[in-house]
Formats: C-alpha cells, structure tokens, sequence
C-alpha cells in the first residue's frame, strides 16, 4: 500500500490518501483483457467476411487472432475453429 499526500478540497493543506495497488492492477488487467477480446472479435469478424466472400484468410490473419484469442483467454476449441 501506497500512502501520498493529495492538495485537500474545499480547504488547503495536504490529506493522506491511501492506494491499494492491487485494486489498481486489477482494473489495468481487466482494461487489458478487455481490449485484447475487443481485438480478437475484429478480427474473428473480418476472417468471418473473408470466408463469407468465398476467400481464404491469410495465414498472418489466423495466427493473430489466434494470438488475441489466448491473451483474452478464449478457449483454445473456438480458438481451432477459428
């Protein structure tokens, strides 16, 4: 735990304020997995409309979204379907 002096509000001076870090790290993380499902839906989508159209993806495009998909812990059986 962090302990930091924070400018106090309505009246000056300086209040101590204590952040828990691990609360903190949780919400990075969740932010973090969030943006890498995010990512791996785009491009789960965009492999979809290349198969729709009749075309294979490109083997890069696979192996990222497979990348994506195990950092947003997309089970690895939707991963082989992909």
């Amino acid at each position: 735990m962090l302990v930091v002096f924070v400018r106090g509000w309505p009246r000056g001076g300086a209040t101590l304020k204590h952040i828990n870090h691990e609360k903190i790290n949780m919400e990075i993380d969740d932010k973090n997995l969030l943006k890498h499902k995010l990512d791996y839906l785009k491009l789960a989508l965009k492999i979809s409309k290349l198969r729709y159209h009749g075309d294979e993806p490109p083997k890069g495009l696979l192996h990222r979204a497979r990348e994506l998909g195990r950092l947003a812990r997309i089970s690895e059986q939707e991963l082989k379907n992909l």
